[in-house]
């Protein structure tokens, strides 16, 4: 009877070992997979087993999209929103005038008003002489026929990014950064931003840059929602209020 030979402990531990890494390569393409952000810990794993793999596994991690608030009837799948308050002024009297009637000028000053603290009137006036969208009457203001405007519904604006102002999409642009770092605790470099928007294909309309994504971020930290941390060069979000927190974007379930 022929002896049989156990397997050598170092052996054993190898095979072990490998089915291991195997086992924590799959779990992380899994995090990937979800667009759920990548524990610290297994990031530092397979950095360390290969890095150069790993740098590229990082820049194709899918950036889900943010929880929309209630969307209108009529938006489509590439529209994008913002909040009222964050909107330019030509903006929010084309979104209130797409509500499909004559509005009197006081009467359209007083809305806006309740949408910004103190608008300049004058710039409201001058629209109706500069504004092709928008047909002046003896009733009022009310939206040229057949033409494409922003919607006003609740507390924010909907509108691709060709109909809304340069303004207001890089207010979208900054909402989204903001909820990227809320979703990346550990903070994220420019460039790491840049790609993590690049590669997301709900953003492929608006417009994305290091250039432009570097200014959104140092006007965040003006405004004091967003800082460098340290002296790195990675930027995380700043912590607000608990209430802001409730209106801060989330991850679609």
């Amino acid at each position: 009877m022929e002896k049989e030979f156990d397997t050598p402990p170092e052996e054993k531990l190898f095979k072990e070992f490998l089915a291991w890494m195997e086992n924590t390569k799959r779990l992380y393409r899994d995090f990937e997979r979800e667009g759920v952000p990548i524990p610290k810990t297994l990031i530092r794993v397979l950095i360390n087993s290969d890095q150069n793999s790993q740098k590229k596994s990082v820049r194709k991690t899918r950036l889900r999209r943010p929880e929309e608030p209630d969307r209108p009837t009529r938006a489509g799948d590439d529209w994008i929103w913002i909040e009222a308050k964050e909107a330019s002024l030509r903006t929010i009297v084309l979104s209130i005038l797409n509500e499909g009637k004559t509005i009197p000028i006081k009467e359209l000053i007083s809305r806006v008003r309740g949408i910004l603290p103190d608008p300049n009137e004058g710039s409201i006036y001058n629209l109706a002489g500069q504004e092709e969208k928008i047909q002046k009457t003896d009733q009022g203001w009310k939206l040229a026929e057949n033409i494409e405007a922003p919607i006003l519904n609740g507390k924010y604006i909907w509108g691709t990014p060709t109909v809304l102002q340069k303004q207001d999409v890089a207010a979208f642009r900054r909402m989204v950064i903001r909820y990227l770092l809320e979703t990346s605790p550990d903070g994220l470099q420019i460039m790491q931003v840049v790609r993590q928007l690049e590669g997301a294909e709900w953003l492929k309309d608006v417009p994305l840059s290091k250039d432009l994504i570097k200014a959104d971020l140092f006007l965040m930290k003006k405004e004091k929602r967003a800082r460098q941390i340290g002296n790195t060069k990675k930027w995380t979000l700043i912590k607000s209020s608990d209430k802001e927190k409730d209106n801060a974007p989330k991850l679609l379930s």
